[in-house]
């Protein structure tokens, strides 16, 4: 194709890096399981062909989250509004809508190391207007219910969220005011140390102020404590 869109995420089996997905933000999600040599749209018929992130269970490869609402905050035209998380259970074949309709965008999902229906989403909400659908997400039974677990207010969105790989317990979020000069206060990070019941600010030493924008995330699968 001439222009096939934004590729918002990628994941990749562990034990079988031929199979790979691929979330396109205007383009659907796509899959290939030959290293890429030949592909297929997997998410044609269902709403929110816009993609923000994917997921394998780590624990499960069949089980497969997607988060509709790409995370590009671009001008207008160009940023397409989603319709909340889907799941498969069989690698992608079928898909179910399990809720967070109303976030618009979404910038992460983070699906915990052994139980896979123990799930986080980074929700963005609207990037145009406040909204009370933001923040950080969980479900602890695969989508069925969610609880809001970080909210700062209707501007501020949740960008992105990871578990600690060697200590599940241990999350990080952040968390980014979502307005048209694309910083502002509120843009910080967060810590939680009881598997996301709780969370607490963390700013000792990280940049803060009115002008913060997106801060992505990664932790050490060596040590729980080693974040960038």
């Amino acid at each position: 194709t001439i222009n096939t869109g934004r590729v918002e995420a990628l994941d990749i089996l562990p034990d079988d890096p031929a199979t790979i997905y691929a979330a396109f933000g205007s383009g659907n999600l796509w899959k290939t399981t030959n290293h890429g040599l030949s592909w297929e749209a997997i998410f044609d018929n269902h709403a929110g062909y816009s993609i923000g992130d994917v997921k394998i269970a780590p624990s499960n490869s069949d089980i497969v989250y997607v988060a509709t609402g790409e995370s590009l905050r671009a001008k207008r035209a160009h940023t397409i509004p989603g319709a909340g998380v889907y799941r498969s259970d069989d690698a992608g074949k079928t898909w179910k809508s399990i809720g967070l309709e109303g976030t618009h965008h979404i910038g992460r999902i983070a699906v915990h190391p052994t139980n896979p229906d123990i799930v986080f989403v980074a929700a963005l909400g609207s990037f145009y207007s406040p909204s009370e659908e933001r923040g950080i997400y969980k479900t602890e039974n695969g989508g069925e219910t969610w609880e809001k677990v970080v909210y700062v207010n209707d501007r501020i969105g949740g960008n992105d969220v990871v578990f600690a790989p060697t200590d599940p317990s241990i999350l990080y979020a952040s968390t980014w005011y979502c307005s048209e000069d694309k910083a502002g206060p509120g843009g910080t990070l967060h810590k939680s140390t009881d598997g996301g019941n709780t969370w607490q600010v963390i700013n000792n030493g990280f940049p803060a102020g009115e002008m913060n924008g997106r801060t992505g995330l990664a932790v050490s699968y060596q040590n729980s404590e080693k974040v960038y």
